[in-house]
């Protein structure tokens, strides 16, 4: 708004009428008013952008495509947001309508899952017993077994 009325004083004195009976020195000084008010509308613009971004990341998808897509114009996401978003709601329900669902299938129709009959045997007792090891293959190689090593060579810092 006061971008607005700042730019039509602006205009009114720029008028070859009104040039022509200014003086140098006003002249110079609405060139600089001029210029300052550059500086401020990009300024704004810059804050417009920077909102829109802030404000977006929470926008649903379609939402977003939508802000991404419209300049900024007198309001932050273009005076015909709404209206787009209505368009894309409608396009999304309709297409729903047309779109064919995939088939779903309750629990109580799916059919079990066959699994593999598994043969059990008649025998008694262990079945597979460990793997005894002989002590005299050890002992004349001279390296310990493995029930044998002593765990008193480990660190400090592993002890609890």
């Amino acid at each position: 708004m006061t971008l607005n009325a700042l730019g039509e004083a602006i205009s009114d004195l720029l008028r070859p009428a009104v040039q022509d009976s200014l003086s140098p020195e006003t002249q110079l000084a609405i060139t600089k008013v001029n210029e300052g008010a550059k500086i401020l509308a990009d300024l704004f613009y810059r804050l417009s952008i920077t909102r829109r971004a802030q404000i977006t990341p929470a926008l649903k998808l379609t939402a977003k495509n939508m802000a991404d897509s419209i300049p900024v114009d007198d309001l932050l996401f273009g005076s015909d947001f709404a209206d787009q978003m209505k368009k894309v709601a409608a396009m999304e329900k309709s297409s729903k309508d047309i779109i064919k669902m995939p088939l779903t299938i309750s629990r109580r129709v799916q059919q079990p899952i066959k699994r593999p009959v598994q043969i059990t045997s008649n025998k008694s007792g262990n079945a597979r017993a460990p793997v005894r090891n002989s002590r005299s293959a050890t002992r004349r190689t001279g390296a310990m077994s493995n029930h044998r090593r002593s765990y008193r060579h480990r660190s400090g810092s592993r002890r609890r």
